[in-house]
């Protein structure tokens, strides 16, 4: 889900003002926001996993997916 989110925001200045938002120094904001490295690998970085925690991400509307396996599998 990190990983979607972070691809869904295009500009460098987007995502480092959304970092900031979520509580991010700028100067790690902008060296996260500022890197060729590919939008998995972002994405599974300390600064995103830190700012971007299940809990901001059920705000947002996106569902745990672990969450909902363990759900089906229970029920079913």
């Amino acid at each position: 889900m990190r990983q979607y989110v972070w691809k869904q925001r295009k500009q460098i200045g987007t995502k480092i003002m959304n970092l900031i938002k979520l509580g991010i120094s700028s100067h790690d904001a902008w060296i996260r926001s500022n890197t060729r490295k590919g939008y998995w690998t972002v994405s599974g970085h300390s600064v995103v996993n830190y700012s971007m925690k299940n809990e901001v991400l059920a705000r947002w509307g996106y569902q745990d997916i672990a969450q909902q396996y363990e759900h089906i599998r229970l029920n079913y």
